[in-house]
């Protein structure tokens, strides 16, 4: 730094006294720069997070940086996607395998009021870092069914294939430590699996265990899938369903049992009701057996609506 005072002396001949008017200034002929470690992500860098705040810290030793002029601009895959002036951060999202270059600009902190200033000294700097590449998997739903009522399954077990996403016919691969799953339900509160015994993998298949052996009836259970971290990248996907372990009841019927009419066609029926699953129609089957005075005995058969 140099500091150059000037003295001009005004004499007048008129007068004894004499006046004195000096002015200091200082030179500085170097831009702004930035500071050991300034500069986040530091440069040719990868990260694995993709939300990033990005961070510059710099410094002017004589004049100052003018932070007004400090300006950044951030390029996604050679393509401008966001600036910012007058601040030394700036967050963005970016996406899985993104080349990311940031560039920087700033000049001295100068007064130029009068516009006799000399142009100010220009930091223009860009640095690259880059989103890591992460396998992508898409989800799809085995068990239960996408009929989303559990009758039949004796364990219960939810299973989940996983497969890179656009190759449902290739096989996923990734570890355990890389999933979670996250099982809501209408009869507890919500929780998260991380390992086995209830969490495992077998292939490319996720496999979920209910809480305690069984989920209770009436149930309404909801299971997602999810990265433990940014990478590999799960397409979530959520199994839902309802627990129905209990059979259709039958709540009236005609004629009652053990009673005596006076029709020889009576209109048989009969009340059922499944207040979960409901009850498929054509699974209804009614026999009918009539006997005789004479010792024999007819048998008709109903399924759904008609005889047999």
């Amino acid at each position: 730094m140099n500091k150059i005072i000037i003295a001009l002396i005004l004499i007048s001949f008129a007068f004894t006294a004499f006046a004195e008017l000096s002015c200091g200034f200082i030179i500085d002929l170097s831009p702004p720069f930035v500071l050991p470690s300034g500069l986040y992500p530091p440069p040719d860098t990868t990260l694995v997070d993709t939300d990033v705040l990005i961070e510059v810290d710099i410094d002017d030793g004589i004049a100052g940086v003018w932070d007004d002029s400090v300006r950044i601009v951030v390029s996604v895959n050679g393509i401008p996607t966001d600036s910012t002036i007058g601040t030394t951060d700036i967050f963005q999202s970016f996406s899985s395998g993104d080349t990311v270059e940031v560039c920087l600009r700033a000049i001295d902190e100068i007064y130029d009021t009068l516009f006799c200033t000399c142009p100010a000294n220009v930091l223009d700097t860009c640095w690259t870092f880059y989103i890591l590449e992460c396998d992508t998997f898409m989800v799809e739903r085995l068990c239960p069914d996408p009929c989303g009522i559990i009758t039949s399954c004796g364990d219960q077990t939810v299973s989940m294939r996983l497969y890179p996403a656009g190759s449902p016919a290739e096989l996923g691969v990734f570890e355990i430590e890389d999933l979670m799953a996250v099982i809501e339900r209408s009869s507890a509160p919500a929780e998260t699996l991380y390992a086995a015994p209830r969490l495992s993998v077998e292939g490319d298949t996720v496999i979920i265990q209910p809480p305690f052996t069984r989920y209770e009836n009436g149930d309404t259970v909801r299971i997602s899938i999810h990265a433990r971290n940014d990478c590999p990248f799960i397409m979530t996907d959520t199994c839902e369903f309802v627990v129905d372990t209990e059979p259709p009841v039958v709540t009236g019927f005609y004629p009652p049992a053990d009673t005596t009419i006076g029709l020889s066609a009576p209109l048989l029926n009969a009340g059922i009701v499944e207040s979960r699953a409901g009850v498929a129609p054509e699974s209804t089957i009614v026999r009918s057996i009539a006997f005789h005075a004479d010792g024999t005995a007819d048998t008709v058969f109903w399924i759904g609506a008609g005889p047999m």
